[in-house]
């Protein structure tokens, strides 16, 4: 076994090109399912059981990393921390009373999409167009979305949770939200390597719009985020402060835009609270983050402040527990495979599973949220010297946005249960695995600068560099 670089040669030209093997068809399948079967399935074209499609295509992807690293001998570090994981939190889940069966699917739900972003990873042959035309096909994305969201408003659907797009099913409309804001990342790193604005002003127009239908109010806090980290990046590569003000400024109006639609169409006409409600009344603030409203089904809604205190207070009995939680699958479940976590089958509160970081925060404790952490500071920081190595790079609008999105992984944990969301992961682990890629990462930086440049500077020369030795090992 090896964790060693093996030669770029051998990977590109030792064995056929995916194309050839037509495996590349197993990721696009996978994301069209996952992004148009939910409206489908909701309308009755199309049985539930089709979702599981997706899943289908992601675990023969996990097969293929398999089949790679037992073929080559050749173990990545990404693979070996999740061995690590896996070997650890599992028998902590056993000898919490955890069934095998919710251990296993608390493992799946786990590990599924970042195995999608090891196998773009691992097998040669991609597109190279990917890097430059993706962007521009989500913005479209975004506007099918809208079209298909104004006919929804339209046909008498109520604005809020009924009106998600294509995903209009099973928190379709939080989906729909990171779709839009890892869109709105990708349209900012585009202004970062090469000041593009047309793709940023359609994601706005759209966002505002998409944002107001969806009842999305958290779009309002991802504007001022985002424009702030890409402000920051924009001053550590020292470029001119006047390109970075006029960002700053066309943010703030379409900031005002969104509230100001949101209020007409979200409160006045659809009877939702304000926006600013909820970020400047302390008692609405509250009442909103610490929720808890018993359903029909007699589980509980909760809100999110309260759902990660009640995770805490689950784990902090005793020391061993507080730093390592239940273990792996004790707050996950399945109503397909009958399957509950004993996190949630001995909770007062019933199936409600809470927001992701509450997931982890019970599941793995601690320490578990410790190695989250790290692994966030290091991709942030990996994304942002790659970048800076290359200034001239296509790959540096995935870079950038993927690095936006990636600094801001606690509030998207926190809002949702994000990490299992099947469309929005689903792409943003193939990306991930896509601009690591050690054939894509060479063919596009392999005439760079090696040091960053202003803007002004950047295409003044070309420089030749070697590729990165092992970019997502």
């Amino acid at each position: 076994m090896t964790t060693e670089t093996i030669p770029q040669t051998e990977i590109i030209y030792g064995q056929k090109k995916i194309e050839d093997k037509l495996l590349f068809l197993l990721p696009v399948m996978a994301l069209v399912i996952d992004i148009f079967t939910p409206i489908l399935m909701q309308y009755g074209l199309l049985p539930s059981i089709a979702r599981y499609l997706s899943d289908l295509a992601v675990a023969a992807m996990l097969g293929l990393v398999v089949l790679y690293v037992l073929a080559y001998d050749y173990f990545p570090k990404t693979v070996l921390i999740i061995v690590a994981i896996t070997l650890l939190w599992i028998p902590i889940a056993v000898i919490n009373g955890e069934s095998p069966l919710a251990s296993v699917w608390g493992w799946w739900s786990i590990f599924k999409y970042p195995f999608a972003g090891l196998f773009i990873y691992l097998y040669p042959g991609w597109p190279k167009g990917i890097a430059r035309s993706l962007p521009k096909y989500l913005v479209i994305l975004m506007g099918l979305q809208v079209i298909i969201q104004t006919g929804q408003y339209l046909s008498g659907l109520p604005i809020g949770d009924a009106i998600g797009g294509t995903l209009s099913s099973d928190g379709g409309v939080a989906k729909l939200l990171m779709i839009t804001i890892l869109t709105l990342d990708l349209a900012l790193g585009s202004w970062l390597a090469k000041g593009e604005w047309k793709l940023l002003i359609w994601v706005f127009g759209l966002g505002i719009i998409s944002s107001t239908l969806a009842e999305n109010k958290l779009f309002a806090v991802s504007i001022v985020i985002m424009t702030l980290a890409t402000m920051a990046i924009y001053l550590l590569r020292g470029e001119r402060l006047r390109r970075m003000w006029s960002l700053f400024f066309t943010s703030m109006v379409v900031f005002i835009g969104f509230i100001s639609l949101y209020n007409l169409y979200a409160a006045e006409i659809g009877g939702a609270a304000r926006i600013e409600t909820y970020y400047l009344n302390p008692q609405a603030l509250d009442n909103y983050l610490n929720l808890r409203v018993r359903g029909s089904s007699g589980d509980y809604n909760l809100g999110r402040n309260f759902a990660l205190m009640y995770g805490w207070d689950t784990i902090k009995h005793d020391p061993v527990t507080m730093l390592f939680g239940l273990g792996m699958g004790s707050r996950s479940e399945s109503s397909s495979l009958g399957v509950v976590g004993q996190g949630l089958s001995s909770s007062y509160y019933g199936l409600s599973t809470g927001s992701s970081l509450t997931v982890f925060l019970q599941e793995f404790g601690i320490v578990g949220l410790s190695l989250g952490m790290i692994l966030v500071l290091w991709l942030t920081f990996r994304l942002y010297r790659d970048a800076a190595r290359h200034p001239q790079s296509e790959l540096n609008t995935l870079r950038y946005g993927l690095l936006l999105f990636s600094l801001f992984w606690p509030v998207w944990l926190w809002y949702a249960s994000v990490w299992v969301m099947r469309a929005p992961m689903l792409l943003y682990w193939m990306l991930l695995g896509y601009i690591f890629n050690r054939e894509i990462a060479a063919y596009f930086d392999k005439q760079q600068p090696e040091k960053t440049e202003p803007a002004s500077a950047r295409y003044s020369k070309i420089t030749t560099v070697e590729p990165e030795s092992e970019p997502f090992a």
